[in-house]
């Protein structure tokens, strides 16, 4: 009875010092990838979001990058930078990266008003191997618009091109007390890829769908 007591103590100590150290170690690497990732963000910029896989198809690790515009920071040109900038960062074998892509209109927010601190964006990002696929929602409380963006990689001219997209709007009703109190959301519409013609992502135009 003794004995069974010793080892699993011993399995114990040896559970909690594997898991401690690899904490440390995730703790380390988040620390280094968001060092180097620091390196291809332009000034006057922060990670709004970011995602990590394979996106073209090499098995090195390559990242996406929404940025966002740090108005808090004191800038004479902000004026004229974009709001919004998607970044693709392909790996290399040094683990360092390459700027791949560099797009505005894939995160423009669709509000007119012209200001930034009302704008309503919110996304979310998937990577599968070559394939990619971008969510944002744009609008106000009571008048959303939902989109979803595939694109896939092509080895023949080493970029991305769009796949589908699916669009979905929704409107939500209140009360009185500005509580929401019904949501009414249309068919979601799907264009497909013989209608957007294999256009890159470079090329692509949001405002054409």
């Amino acid at each position: 009875m003794h004995f069974l007591k010793n080892i699993y103590t011993l399995l114990v100590f040896l559970f909690l010092t594997v898991y401690v150290f690899a904490q440390g170690t995730n703790k380390r690497q988040t620390s280094t990838s968001m060092e180097l990732l620091s390196m291809y963000i332009p000034e006057g910029y922060e990670i709004y979001d970011k995602e990590m896989g394979d996106l073209n198809l090499d098995a090195y690790k390559d990242y996406i990058l929404i940025l966002e515009k740090n108005w808090s920071d004191d800038q004479s040109n902000k004026e004229n930078t974009p709001d919004w900038l998607f970044i693709i960062l392909t790996g290399n074998k040094d683990g360092r990266f390459s700027i791949a892509e560099t797009v505005t209109h894939l995160v423009e927010d669709m509000d007119d008003s012209g200001c930034p601190p009302c704008a309503h964006v919110r996304k979310a990002l998937q990577i599968r191997k070559g394939v990619f696929v971008f969510t944002k929602s744009t609008g106000g409380s009571s008048v959303a618009l939902w989109k979803q963006y595939a694109f896939r990689y092509s080895t023949k001219d080493n970029t991305w091109h769009i796949t589908w997209i699916a669009i979905q709007e929704s409107n939500t009703e209140f009360n009185e007390d500005d509580r929401p109190i019904a949501v009414k959301k249309e068919k979601k519409r799907f264009i497909t890829s013989s209608t957007l013609k294999n256009k890159s992502l470079r090329d692509f135009n949001d405002d054409d769908y």
